[in-house]
């Protein structure tokens, strides 16, 4: 970045945000890689820099800052902004014919559907992302898509047909030598593994999507596979009070990060279970400041369940008869 500067070469010093707007988010410095893409685009300029795209790391600069950002914008909290700058993403990718450049706005903006849980959507924009990185022998990419797509697929309704989509995707990209993004797509897949009441499967799963954090002391992603342990932990044994340790774990993570998203879904993980061991007055003092943080995205899921849950709490209890 120092040298970038000394240039005064706007060309390197955006080259030089995009390294570090990547390598942050995937690290889970969400901040700190929101920076740099804000930095991304506001230098960006569509005629002087195109050409980065067929050089440096072989896809549009431009396009990149806005991919992450949608992404971002969704984990922490902004999920129809993080829409908005998706469909920005695809008008510039479309408008650049690069198709490196197609491939990651596609696949952001599956992550973006499958992070406000449209799976519909989620599926639609991975499979054009499949097809695309088929054509174009791009195994890394490839792999990505067809996790995306198997998860998109397990969410709506199809568990067996998404798992041995995810599995092969994650078996595409360990071939390649890279694990970027790993721990979200295993996540996943070991979602998917106790939701077809395989939970020590999806266990075992998700202990290699710890071990693979744990290689570049990375937490991206970490509130969630906090929440997933949790979840799974409660389908073996519905009392388990170690979960509840588990799922507080994924609420700190998450406030650490700033990940709005993942702190709504523990949060309304935790109070279900505070509310099936009789603690309704806790589980609505946890939930309702974390609901009440949100300023936009409330036809999602995730906040249509947590103001569902606050109004039953907030109910007179029945007077006995």
């Amino acid at each position: 970045m120092d040298l970038a500067r000394v240039t005064g070469e706007s060309a390197y010093l955006l080259e030089a945000h995009h390294q570090l707007w990547g390598a942050n988010f995937y690290l889970g410095n969400y901040r700190t890689s929101e920076i740099h893409a804000n930095q991304g685009m506001a230098i960006y300029d569509y005629d002087r820099h195109r050409h980065l795209a067929w050089g440096y790391t072989g896809h549009d600069p431009g396009v990149c800052c806005r991919a992450f950002s949608a992404q971002m914008l969704c984990i922490c909290g902004r999920p129809d902004q993080a829409v908005s700058r998706s469909l920005e993403t695809m008008a510039l990718a479309e408008r650049d014919a690069h198709p490196f450049t197609m491939a990651q706005a596609l696949l952001s903006f599956s992550f973006v559907h499958l992070m406000r849980r449209e799976f519909a959507e989620a599926r639609r924009w991975a499979e054009k992302g499949v097809s695309l990185c088929t054509d174009l022998v791009i195994p890394l990419v490839l792999g990505q898509a067809r996790a995306y797509l198997g998860w998109a697929i397990a969410g709506l309704g199809h568990v067996d047909d998404g798992i041995r989509e995810m599995r092969e995707g994650i078996a595409i990209i360990s071939g390649t030598g890279a694990d970027m993004g790993t721990a979200c797509y295993l996540c996943a897949l070991a979602q998917a593994c106790g939701a077809q009441g395989e939970a020590e499967e999806g266990l075992a799963v998700l202990d290699r999507a710890f071990a693979t954090l744990g290689k570049t002391d990375s937490v991206y992603q970490l509130p969630e596979l906090l929440r997933a342990k949790a979840e799974l932990l409660l389908l073996l044994d519905p009392a388990y009070e170690a979960a509840e340790g588990w799922l507080h774990k994924s609420l700190i993570a998450a406030r650490e990060q700033g990940a709005r998203s993942s702190e709504l879904r523990a949060a309304l993980r935790l109070a279900g279970v505070l509310v099936q061991h009789g603690r309704s007055t806790e589980a609505k003092e946890l939930l309702a400041p974390v609901h009440a943080g949100f300023r936009e995205g409330f036809d999602t899921p995730d906040l249509v369940e947590a103001k569902s849950l606050l109004q039953k709490l907030s109910s007179p209890a029945p007077t006995p008869r």
